[in-house]
């Protein structure tokens, strides 16, 4: 209603005669200096007490207009805190109570106008926040004049708050919606970035200290929602934008947000009910308002995608002055109103806009996929019989290598067409899903485009891998080395802190920097440096079903590292000998792994360990059972990794990785 009010009174209203008051002298104490309504007299004329003192003066003939509708009103705004006005020694008005969210005007009565007349103003801060005549349009005009000038006062201060919040909560249903639809954590710190947004502009609004003290809403409560929208600002751009090893360090920018209010928050707590010890606070760490604007700018600068990053910049940019303007507000560097009550529903809305578009884009490649994956998988199909007919034409010791690699083409084609992974494997130092042996193949493979070296640890004797991934993740992370002129690839397997990592070198020319946050992305496509990346996204998926990490530890110019890491933390020992268990026991803790130890496969059996991935040794000589028929149970089971464990030097069995009595974790 106010603002229809406000509408009709700007298309009806011819222009008044409104008389304006700037200058006037100001007391504090024997303390008098000149000023502009407006000024802050606490910051920028250094006033020590609460209490100042205004006058001015003005002649009849500069308000005739008024005098002659007997309609004079005297226009103050916004007034910080208590305040009472007289004019010629006469008072025509006096608020003693927090008046700070009302638009101050006073009826002047004609008979106390005078030729000339001496107008005095008494402020007093009530609770040490800026104080005085903050409104810089003060003056002597009619009523209509005066009461628009107050609607108008009303919009800029808090109408405007409460539409931008308005149109936030809307913008925040909405996004819950979507969360609730998609699931997509990535739009969560926009979820939290508008909610705090809408609590921001509610307490940026005078409405809140008519309820509650105003030196906890303008001090704690409104500073450290204020940092909160920063911090949820700075997550906002880390969720859409990564950074690369260059801009590393705004990973860090949340934490600083952490001790400001932190202090602020404990000060309220512990009863701290000076308002200059928050704003002080609050100065001191200012800067970090622009840590948002800050971090998307950069962040969108070197985003991968040059389309989104042309449209992005300028607005980031731009949200980056308005920041700064704000900032140089608040230190009283110059005056002027804060820009952000206008600029976060439009934040919010082209977050919003982004995270949409990506969407559209996920969507559509994941269409992509799927006509691809139907067509892949009807070609696998028709594959299939030729290679299992080629497969039975080669089983002699002379078409050997042939016979392998035809026996690849089946296992890929069976893993297309979904029976790959339901099929139960075991390992074997002498077959592929040994990582020994898919490291063998890998390197006669391209022996005669890059020197391939690998050095193992005992782990990975008996740890089982599923073949077609990690034979396809190899020759993807080799293809790619070459691709970047690499002359040398190293693949290093050790175990550490409970995990079985592998590291795979290069030294070939990189991947660039503002491309390295990206590379496991789907769709993302780069230069010739790392191909189309769609290798990799399938890799990084498939690794994170089975609870594996692959990540890129460094790229530069002259070298890249890849790192896979297996979580190990959990082993079973299956052996009749309790000194034997114990010794394990005690070496497994050392090394932060937890250790079942069982006499017996019965025994195993009542305290079943449920997760197949759970690597399992078991004693050859068990006093009522055969290792090795025990190992072949077990692996109808299901369970994948199975070694034996023996002081017998001889083989026992070819299918069955043999390892001695020693520890077999992180023993070189």
């Amino acid at each position: 209603m106010r603002f229809l009010t406000l509408l009709l009174f700007i298309i009806s209203s011819s222009a008044f005669g409104f008389t304006p008051l700037p200058k006037w002298n100001t007391c504090e104490g024997n303390r008098c200096v000149d000023i502009i309504s407006g000024d802050d007299l606490y910051l920028k004329h250094n006033f020590k007490k609460n209490k100042a003192i205004y006058k001015t003066t003005f002649s009849s003939e500069s308000i005739y207009k008024c005098i002659q509708q007997n309609d004079c009103w005297l226009y103050l705004g916004s007034v910080g805190d208590a305040v009472s006005v007289k004019l010629n020694d006469v008072s025509i008005g006096k608020f003693e109570e927090y008046i700070h969210f009302e638009s101050l005007k006073f009826h002047i009565p004609s008979s106390l106008i005078s030729s000339n007349n001496e107008l005095v103003i008494e402020v007093i801060d009530l609770n040490q926040t800026r104080f005085g005549l903050r409104s810089p349009d003060i003056g002597i005009g009619l009523h209509p004049e005066v009461n628009r000038k107050s609607r108008i006062d009303w919009i800029l201060r808090t109408g405007s708050t409460l539409l931008s919040a308005f149109t936030l909560f809307v913008l925040f249903l909405g996004l819950i919606a979507t969360y609730a639809v998609y699931k997509n954590t990535k739009i969560v710190p926009l979820i939290g970035l508008s909610f705090i947004s809408v609590l921001y502009l509610i307490n940026f609004s005078e409405i809140p200290r008519q309820y509650f003290d105003p030196i906890y809403i303008s001090g704690p409560v409104h500073f450290v929602i204020r940092l909160f929208l920063d911090l949820t600002l700075v997550l906002v751009a880390l969720s859409l934008y990564r950074p690369h090893q260059k801009i590393s360090f705004l990973r860090r920018l949340p934490a600083f947000y952490v001790i400001p209010v932190f202090i602020m928050i404990a000060a309220a707590f512990f009863g701290v009910h000076q308002y200059a010890f928050y704003k002080t606070t609050m100065l001191i760490v200012a800067p970090l308002v622009i840590g948002g604007g800050f971090a998307l700018a950069l962040l969108s600068y070197y985003y991968i995608e040059q389309k989104e990053r042309r449209l992005v910049l300028p607005i980031f940019l731009g949200l980056l002055l308005f920041q700064i303007y704000d900032l140089v507000v608040f230190w009283e560097l110059v005056q002027g109103s804060f820009t952000v009550k206008w600029y976060l529903p439009f934040l919010v809305i082209s977050f919003s806009w982004i995270y949409v578009r990506r969407r559209i884009f996920e969507v559509r490649t994941l269409k992509i996929d799927a006509l691809v994956g139907d067509e892949v998988r009807k070609l696998a199909h028709d594959l299939a019989a030729p290679i299992q007919s080629l497969a039975s034409l080669t089983k002699t010791y002379e078409h050997d290598l042939v016979y392998k690699n035809v026996k690849d083409l089946e296992k890929i084609t069976n893993q297309v067409l979904g029976k790959y992974n339901h099929t139960v494997y075991h390992c074997e130092k002498n077959v592929q899903n040994n990582l020994h042996s898919i490291l063998s193949d890998i390197e006669k493979k391209f022996k005669d485009l890059v020197d391939i070296t690998f050095n193992l640890s005992a782990e990975f004797d008996w740890y089982c891998v599923d073949e077609v991934l990690f034979l396809r993740t190899f020759t993807n992370f080799i293809t790619n080395s070459i691709k970047a002129k690499a002359t040398e690839v190293k693949i290093n397997g050790y175990y550490q802190n409970t995990f079985l990592n592998i590291e795979i070198l290069d030294n070939g020319n990189g991947i660039p920097e503002k491309l390295q946050p990206y590379i496991f992305d789907k769709g993302f496509t780069s230069d010739k440096t790392i191909g189309n990346g769609l290798g990799l996204s399938f890799i990084k998926e498939k690794f994170y079903q089975l609870g594996f990490n692959i990540s890129l530890q460094r790229s530069t110019p002259k070298n890249t590292v890849f790192q896979i890491r297996i979580p190990l933390r959990e082993i079973v020992l299956i052996d009749d000998n309790p000194l034997v268990r114990d010794t394990w026991k005690t070496l497994a803790e050392r090394m932060g792994l937890i250790i079942h130890s069982y006499s017996s496969f019965g025994e195993f059996q009542i305290n079943k360990v449920l997760n197949t991935e759970t690597p399992i040794f078991v004693d050859y000589e068990l006093e009522d059972e055969n290792g090795i028929e025990l190992v072949s149970k077990l692996r109808r089971m299901g369970y994948k990794h199975l070694a034996m464990v023996t002081g017998i030097l001889k083989t026992l069995d070819s299918t069955i990785p043999q390892l001695d009595k020693n520890f077999p974790i992180g023993m070189k």
